[in-house]
């Protein structure tokens, strides 16, 4: 089943994903500042306890964080797109289908947690993406800002691919009125307008 959506409508989001361009600096201009949602992907929950969403898509990134995640995100919202992880863990669940662009009532997965977690903050109603950590590029030997994740969980990064999926969800986004902002100024992701966090969350 579909979670009932949270209602973001008029807010803006703030989605840190894992890439090795993520900084503590960034993150914590983002609570600092205040004022916008946050979806943290993964591991970046760690980084960002205070997130108001937690997103991971798939079982085995929750049978390997679920307990960590509600011991020190008490507050979050838990989110997934598969149905074995909302069952097991008590999840919300939106529907993840594999196709391409923007899904307008489902999540179109695009292969990783980050291209979910957009289309996510769409369907709660955001119509303004900034975008933390989505390098799509190995730095020095680095696929993540934190180290690779315990076995049995996959340790392959494809940002080849990646990249050239996010390039249909951009044109869609855009066409929906929805303006995201890449923010991380190592990123290899170049379908999406470059800025930085600071200057985007300017008071």
């Amino acid at each position: 089943m579909t979670s009932k959506l949270l209602d973001w409508h008029n807010q803006t989001a703030v989605i840190i994903a894992s890439g090795p361009g993520l900084t503590k600096e960034q993150v914590g201009h983002v609570k600092a500042v205040g004022g916008v949602k946050v979806i943290a992907i993964n591991r970046s929950f760690e980084i960002a306890p205070w997130a108001d969403v937690i997103y991971m898509g798939d079982l085995q990134a929750w049978k390997a964080y679920v307990k960590q995640v509600r011991k020190v995100c008490p507050g979050a919202s838990l989110w997934t797109c598969d149905h074995q992880a909302e069952t097991h863990y008590q999840l919300n669940r939106m529907k993840g289908v594999n196709r391409p662009g923007l899904g307008l009532n489902v999540l179109h997965t695009g292969g990783n947690s980050g291209h979910q977690a957009i289309n996510l903050a769409f369907l709660f109603g955001c119509r303004r993406i900034l975008l933390l950590g989505f390098t799509m590029r190995v730095i020095d030997g680095c696929k993540h800002w934190h180290p690779d994740h315990p076995a049995p969980l996959t340790q392959v990064v494809l940002p080849d691919e990646w990249r050239h999926k996010f390039t249909k969800m951009a044109d869609d986004l855009k066409a929906h009125g929805c303006s995201v902002l890449n923010c991380d100024p190592l990123s290899a992701l170049t379908c999406f307008p470059m800025s930085t966090i600071e200057e985007e969350l300017k008071v």
